[in-house]
């Protein structure tokens, strides 16, 4: 609740918190897109979760297709949700800790897929949470990595059209003037699709995909404005991302 209604002053942010805390049925359809968009089936696998959230993914992946489930979630409010969640479908609480997705105590070549959404765009170092979530995966497994991307002009944490061209104090400024508070917009690291770029290119052991899935067109006062940069420069509002570690040679 803090979140939404501190950090991100949303008008909403009752119903917002309410919502989260039954994010299952979201998750329950994200992870049927998704396993189809792999082509393959999550059933007994073992998966790792960066950036856990307050679970409602653990507890679907569990539930659904009876995954050994882990993460980590640095943030102790979510995580106490998580633990309250995970023990009531038979998850063991030592599978979840306060680590940092930069530092996790995860063993390498660990999991089938690794997780990571909405969240390397908060992570102090990205390139190495990177390195990390590709450590643990198994060779030929996934890290699947959804993340904005701020050359489309919309905030979605604080939920407000965003001039993402403008430098960041003048984004704080224009926060305020919204009558919101700033110090959120600090901790984020503003990635678009090149910045990503830059830090994949560098990572050996990995090849990776970008996912463009169809939109709808946009109405209202901006929706023109987002209708061109979709459909003429095909500038989208998130990154969706599936990195696969490959498997070393059997001459190496």
């Amino acid at each position: 609740a803090r979140y939404y209604r501190d950090t991100c002053s949303l008008p909403d942010w009752e119903t917002r918190a309410e919502a989260r805390l039954r994010e299952e049925a979201k998750e329950k359809n994200n992870m049927v897109a998704l396993q189809e968009l792999l082509g393959i089936s999550f059933r007994g696998q073992k998966h790792c979760i960066v950036g856990a959230g307050t679970g409602g993914l653990a507890v679907t992946l569990r539930q659904d297709y009876a995954v050994d489930v882990y993460g980590v979630e640095p943030e102790s409010s979510a995580l106490d949700i998580i633990q309250e969640k995970i023990r009531s479908v038979g998850i063991p609480a030592d599978h979840f800790t306060a680590e940092a997705g930069e530092h996790m105590s995860w063993p390498d070549n660990s999991f089938d897929v690794v997780h990571c959404y909405t969240v390397l765009e908060h992570v102090a170092d990205p390139d190495q949470c990177l390195k990390e979530m590709t450590r643990i995966v198994k060779p030929g497994g996934i890290v699947y990595v959804h993340t904005p991307n701020y050359a489309f002009p919309y905030e979605g944490h604080y939920k407000v059209f965003f001039p993402t061209f403008l430098p960041r104090f003048v984004g704080s400024v224009y926060l305020r003037l919204l009558g919101k508070s700033p110090k959120f917009l600090e901790t984020i690291n503003l990635f678009t699709e090149r910045d990503i770029n830059r830090l994949l290119v560098h990572h050996p052991g990995i090849v990776w995909m970008r996912v463009y899935r169809p939109v709808k067109p946009s109405k209202g006062r901006i929706g023109w404005l987002m209708n061109w940069l979709i459909f003429r420069r095909f500038v989208y509002m998130h990154q969706e991302i599936i990195l696969k570690k490959i498997a070393p040679s059997r001459s190496a």
